[in-house]
């Protein structure tokens, strides 16, 4: 990122892992869940979850607690201040991702990209199944 210090990319990376927490817990119905759920839903290392819990949790947005379910592993659970944080920032999320991406593109380059973003999550889909799938040329638009 041209023009951009290293200490307003790290401030960025580290607003940015806190939002893709919060935005998962929030969105769960209880507002918490195991930590190695989140971990998979994120799709983080167990290392880089524990540390990011370990801020959040200094900054008063989640708490870790014992899973009652299982002794061994623990319960990440969004906090009120949490909550709140994703809640005020959602909306400047919203338009960072629409003036840093969408903006970017003609409506012909985002159905290329949607049409591409629909052939990888058929392919992940179908991963698993043993017969071959070919591309679906004709969804892309020419």
């Amino acid at each position: 990122m041209p023009g951009c210090s290293q200490s307003r990319i790290a401030m960025f990376r580290s607003l940015e892992a806190d939002y893709e927490i919060l935005a998962v817990l929030s969105r769960h119905p209880t507002g918490h869940m195991p930590a190695q759920e989140l971990g998979t839903l994120v799709q983080w290392e167990k290392s880089r979850l524990s540390h990011q819990i370990r801020r959040m949790q200094e900054q008063g947005l989640i708490v870790r607690e014992p899973n009652p379910a299982d002794g061994r592993s623990a319960m990440i659970c969004l906090l009120p201040a949490g909550r709140q944080a994703i809640e005020d920032a959602a909306p400047q999320h919203v338009q960072n991702v629409r003036r840093h991406f969408i903006d970017l593109f003609t409506p012909a380059e985002l159905d290329t990209f949607a049409a591409l973003n629909k052939r990888v999550a058929r392919h992940l889909a179908e991963e698993s199944s043993p017969e071959e799938s070919t591309p679906d040329e004709s969804a892309l638009p020419h």
